[in-house]
């Protein structure tokens, strides 16, 4: 077994003992469960993907933007799938946790529908060969499951943050679209349909950002009359500003100021734990399927441990409640059996 297929069998463990101990937990709020389901979710693709690597029968090839499987179309098709459903799911967590609207039901379809998509996007490369060695071929870059997972890790990012704004998300989807878009430039798609679905969400970012503009200026004091004296104060209330930051801070001493960021630090630390931890998994999948910089052995040991930090946020500490729960009672339930066996032998 190779270190790569090694790592992917303990992380289907870990999952495993993380999703189950979040389902059985009793009294446990429905986000936790939530979050157990989207754990065993993974626990089921992670192992559709070692039975896929294992066999070597699939290939990941980051430089040619594409996720390759012999034989075995079903495999591939329930991995992008899985992954579609997995990021609604994740985000209703999120939204349970900060106690906004779940809206389970349209995640769920809404993800259902862009996997479906996906999968029907899954080419053969040799079409006369028999089934059994067939290539079948996923394009990375296909923009509607891209767009999909990277939009629900946004917006979970910014549910954890706890803005509240909508012209916040607003800005930040539009900022989306536009990398992506942008990013999406330097690849050569054999399929025309790609080029035009990237043009829609280039024109999708543009249209976010007009509506963001109208947003602002109608919140602007006066409206839109308002609109224009108000940027035209925007230097003078920067000097302003600056100025109060320079004598609070470097003419007063950082004292007051450092106290407040420790206080809001310790107040904060698992909002920011989380969000380092939802950035550290996006950022490694970025790297797994489209850089391909570093192996994929360490990836995956990040990926454990951003999930297990996730997981210690999100669900409560599962992995801890394991560790001190269960684990003592059953070493103890060993060691009076041992004892009987003693005493009887």
């Amino acid at each position: 077994m190779s270190p790569m297929t090694a790592g992917i069998v303990l992380s289907t463990v870990a999952l495993l003992v993380q999703g189950t101990r979040c389902l059985i937990r009793q009294g446990a709020p429905p986000f936790v469960r939530r979050f157990g389901a989207l754990t065993l979710l993974l626990a089921g693709l992670s192992a559709v993907l070692f039975v896929l690597l294992h066999f070597g029968e699939a290939v990941l090839s980051p430089e040619f933007d594409a996720v390759m499987a012999r034989g075995h179309r079903r495999g591939l098709a329930a991995l992008v799938l899985g992954l579609a459903l997995a990021a609604g799911l994740g985000l209703h967590v999120q939204r349970l946790k900060a106690e906004r609207p779940g809206r389970l039901a349209a995640l769920l379809v809404l993800g259902m529908m862009v996997g479906v998509l996906a999968t029907l996007r899954i080419t053969t490369l040799d079409p006369d060969e028999t089934e059994a060695f067939r290539i079948y071929a996923y394009d990375l870059w296909w923009p509607p499951l891209l767009v999909w997972i990277t939009a629900c890790f946004l917006d979970g990012a910014i549910t954890i943050l706890g803005l509240t704004d909508h012209r916040v998300r607003v800005g930040a989807f539009a900022a989306l679209l536009f990398g992506l878009s942008w990013a999406a430039r330097s690849r050569s798609f054999g399929d025309p349909m790609s080029e035009r679905l990237w043009a829609w969400v280039f024109g999708t970012g543009v249209a976010l950002l007009i509506a963001l503009l109208v947003l602002l200026v109608r919140a602007a004091p006066g409206g839109a009359r308002g609109a224009w004296p108000w940027l035209a104060s925007l230097p003078s209330r920067a000097r302003l500003a600056a100025g109060y930051a320079w004598q609070e801070i470097v003419v007063d001493g950082w004292e007051d100021e450092l106290t407040m960021v420790r206080e809001r630090v310790s107040r904060e630390y698992g909002r920011l734990l989380g969000l380092l931890a939802l950035v550290t998994i996006g950022w490694t999948l970025i790297d797994i399927f489209y850089v391909g910089r570093f192996s994929h052995v360490g990836a995956l040991i990040v990926l454990a441990v951003a999930w297990t930090c996730l997981a210690e946020v999100t669900a409560e500490g599962p992995l801890r409640a394991f560790v001190v729960n269960t684990l003592p009672s059953a070493y103890e339930a060993l060691a009076s059996q041992q004892s009987r066996l003693g005493a009887i032998w």
